[in-house]
């Protein structure tokens, strides 16, 4: 080809050194091989509530940043703590998709969000009387919202004249006083 010719037509003088003397050997092509290092993009991870997240099915403390070669497949999986839940991805990637495989070809900025969700407690009543919530006195039929994982006390406060008999649907048993995780709905 003449890419090649032309190179052998150049007559460059290449210099060997030696500690004894400088030879110069002339007449012959010089090539040169130039290498440059891959592009790199940055990763930078980070969280919202309580969770961790693998890169490539490892662990990584967060937040982090790690370089990737330009083209490298990267699988984020989000793996959320007891009593949380993965809630979707953020930032340079959205959905709640997990594990997700990315493409690194710009850098990326990914945030993993969890939040933790709420359940309801509904109390009823079969006779009269009240209940009191972690000691606060709530009049029946009464509902609220704690978050999972809550530990919520509840005792039964009979009116005068009627006497506790017993819990019964998700809390079962004649004591009083219950405590009860909250780890789901509750009636």
């Amino acid at each position: 080809s003449s890419a090649a010719s032309d190179v052998y037509k150049r007559q460059e003088m290449i210099h060997f050194y030696s500690p004894d003397q400088d030879v110069a050997v002339e007449n012959r092509p010089k090539v040169v091989v130039t290498y440059i290092p891959p592009k790199e993009y940055l990763l930078s991870l980070g969280k919202s509530g309580n969770g961790r997240v693998k890169v490539n099915g490892s662990f990584r403390n967060l937040p982090n940043q790690q370089y990737f070669i330009e083209g490298t497949q990267i699988t984020l999986e989000a793996l959320p703590d007891s009593c949380w839940h993965f809630s979707g991805w953020s930032g340079s990637i959205t959905g709640s998709t997990s594990p997700r495989t990315i493409t690194m070809n710009s850098n990326k900025d990914i945030t993993a969000n969890f939040t933790q969700p709420t359940y309801k407690l509904e109390i009823a009543k079969s006779g009269n009387g009240r209940v009191r919530v972690n000691g606060v006195e709530k009049f029946l039929p009464w509902s609220g919202n704690f978050t999972a994982c809550s530990t919520v006390t509840i005792e039964a406060v009979p009116d005068t004249n009627w006497q506790f008999e017993k819990w019964t649907g998700s809390i079962t048993g004649n004591q009083t006083t219950q405590t009860i995780t909250i780890n789901g709905d509750k009636k």
